[in-house]
């Protein structure tokens, strides 16, 4: 297991690896030894090591970094690599990371904008590069990061309508891009309900499951968690609207429930 942190909040980044007997087997490696750090995350490289990606407090505002890291514990690239641009309103507790095929891809939320990117061994984005690529414009939070077994991702989250929504991203020819719906994304609840919380886990095929909270007022006050699997074709599976698993109606009461899921997007 790989672990990462940083020893202040901001401050310098640090990876540590331990075995399955709880033994450190090596680190604290430093990774970054800027004060300004913050929001670390981390995924596997495909070869045994991993890709670190953390926050940091430049001139001009927040700005995403990326090193890599072998299983022995030695760093692959000079310096961190910058991944995004530098701007006052990218949210450093949106960032989320998933794993390609020997690539890191990386989304988070900058003003009303969710951006992906993707970074491969040798610490070169592909194209928009630093820009990242705009999958959504008009909102939103909650999203995670899914991936699908090859080199693509899957993004799920929640609309500034209150409404789940999910794109797939996909690389080719050193380019990053939306697959889905020539770039409109997969709406999976219902627009006259309160959905929020999005979080996504693959499904082994390709495709994805997503749960979400989703709130109801009438005919009476309850909120259920529900989930929807979308297969690699971006097709909805299951009923519309998703399958209910929880109906606080009739365990817990009509109190708000919370899903709770993992952003990397693993079971």
């Amino acid at each position: 297991m790989f672990i990462v942190s940083t020893d202040d909040t901001p401050g310098p980044v640090y990876a540590t690896r331990i075995n399955a007997m709880g033994t450190i087997v090596w680190g604290p490696v430093l990774l970054s030894t800027t004060s300004t750090n913050r929001s670390p995350r981390l995924c596997s490289d495909g070869g045994g090591g991993a890709f670190v990606a953390w926050v940091r407090r430049v001139s001009g505002g927040e700005q995403v970094y990326v090193q890599r890291i072998s299983a022995a514990g030695v760093i692959q690239w000079a310096t961190p690599v910058p991944a995004s641009n530098p701007s006052l309103n990218l949210n450093p507790y949106s960032l989320v990371v998933a794993s390609g095929v020997q690539s890191m891809f990386l989304g988070y939320w900058s003003s009303s904008n969710y951006y992906v990117a993707r970074i491969n061994a040798a610490g070169t984005l592909a194209s928009p590069g630093l820009a990242g690529l705009p999958v959504w414009t008009s909102g939103g939070t909650d999203a995670s990061l899914v991936p699908t077994g090859t080199d693509s991702v899957i993004v799920a989250w929640t609309s500034f309508e209150s409404t789940i929504l999910v794109q797939k991203i996909a690389s080719s020819g050193g380019a990053i891009s939306s697959v889905w719906g020539s770039g409109t994304p997969v709406r999976l609840s219902h627009t006259a309900y309160f959905a929020r919380n999005a979080a996504g886990a693959e499904d082994g095929s390709g495709g994805v499951l997503v749960t979400w909270a989703q709130s109801m007022y009438m005919p009476s006050v309850k909120t259920e968690v529900r989930v929807q699997k979308v297969n690699a074709a971006g097709v909805a599976q299951w009923t519309a609207n998703g399958v209910t698993l929880v109906d606080s109606s009739v365990v817990g009461g009509t109190s708000l429930w919370k899903r709770s899921g993992c952003p990397d997007g693993r079971p």
